[in-house]
């Protein structure tokens, strides 16, 4: 799991410079917003498997 979290960030850093150039509301203006939105939820979980092992 200490793998995920550079991922997870970067793919963040992706989501957020990526949900600047594109339309809101088109198709993957909504999916870059869910996959933001989620980030959280995402970095929970591997803050919750670290503090496990």
């Amino acid at each position: 799991m200490k793998k995920a979290e550079p991922v997870l960030q970067q793919f963040h850093e992706w989501l957020s410079k990526s949900g600047k150039t594109v339309t809101p509301k088109s198709k993957i203006g909504v999916a870059i917003s869910y996959n933001a939105d989620q980030f959280l939820t995402d970095r929970h979980y591997t803050q919750r498997v670290y503090s496990i092992t």
